[in-house]
């Protein structure tokens, strides 16, 4: 289980990692918000990875007894299937608690966390993630653009709204020079154009402006942590939570006797069966995570009958394999 988890949640940080990347290289967030995103992540992906894993070594594992005829040794020492689902079966139930300290505390706490990160950023850290060449939008209607970047100074600059959120204001500037210990932008030399009331403008030079408070877009600042923490946690449905555990232990019965190979049969002919039943199980409670006030209830009642249809078929496996 352990190895599996590895693998795909390498797999998924990686592709998570990519995108990130791509959004720094937009200039939408800082290259170094990439690696504190993908660790305050992390509880999301393994809250799913972890069933999962767990399910597929139980396929991998029996599977390859079955193979080396360790099975049937065990069956003549009275070692039963329904013994055999026991053991594995007492396993499952301690990764599906596990699984719910994910799924009701560490991911909610993680995205939360994530959730200040994003938004606890100083001027410094805001501005230098603009990159030159593109138009980036202000929260008062206004624009940001520069020609070039050559480390923290902007050359070929024109801002709209950038002094003035009331009145509209163009400026061009010469260069503008980000600071880190002053936390501020220094622009100049350059002008602005005014558009007074009567429709005419007024121009003005000026030698240097410093600005150390721009309204870059972006999301809102997470004013309390209770208040995030309950508005996330109310994004995902109290059945969503409880059907990972359950997930955990209904796919673990699922794969006990879904892991039985015949004699001269391979040890992964079992895994693309056992892969398209876990994925639809998945898929359709994904499909009921989200929300709204209206459809909780059915929701509600649409993931429980999703989990008894599988119980049924986890029962049906095991009744067919016990027959032969």
């Amino acid at each position: 289980t352990a190895s599996v988890s590895l693998v795909f949640l390498c797999i998924v940080v990686l592709s998570r990692s990519i995108q990130y990347l791509e959004q720094a290289a937009q200039g939408e967030m800082n290259t170094i918000m990439v690696m504190w995103l993908i660790l305050y992540r992390l509880p999301g992906f393994i809250e799913l990875i972890l069933p999962f894993s767990f399910f597929l070594s139980i396929i991998f594992v029996l599977g390859k007894m079955y193979e080396d005829n360790e099975m049937v040794i065990m069956k003549q020492c009275g070692i039963t299937q329904t013994y055999l689902l026991k053991l594995i079966m007492s396993f499952a139930f301690f990764v599906s608690l596990l699984v719910a300290l994910f799924s009701f505390w560490l991911t909610p706490i993680s995205s939360v966390y994530s959730e200040y990160f994003k938004s606890e950023k100083t001027f410094y850290e805001e501005f230098s993630s603009l990159n030159p060449g593109i138009f980036h939008e202000l929260n008062n209607g206004g624009v940001f653009y520069a020609e070039t970047k050559k480390g923290d100074i902007y050359e070929k600059v024109f801002s709209n709204n950038l002094l003035d959120k009331n009145n509209e204001t163009l400026l061009f500037s010469t260069n503008a020079i980000l600071d880190k210990e002053s936390n501020s932008l220094t622009l100049g030399p350059g002008s602005s154009f005014l558009k007074t009331p009567n429709g005419k403008g007024t121009q003005l030079s000026f030698e240097k402006i410093i600005i150390n408070d721009l309204p870059i877009k972006s999301k809102d600042n997470v004013a309390d942590f209770d208040v995030v923490l309950n508005e996330i946690t109310q994004k995902e449905s109290l059945a969503w939570k409880f059907s990972l555990p359950l997930l955990t232990l209904i796919s673990a019965f699922i794969a006990v006797p879904l892991s039985k190979i015949h004699p001269r049969q391979g040890r992964f002919i079992k895994v693309l069966p056992s892969l398209i039943i876990f994925i639809t199980y998945l898929t359709l409670l994904i499909s009921f995570k989200v929300q709204d006030e209206q459809g909780e209830l059915i929701n509600l009642v649409m993931t429980l009958f999703v989990h008894f249809i599988f119980i049924l078929l986890g029962f049906f496996l095991y009744k067919k394999e016990a027959l032969n």
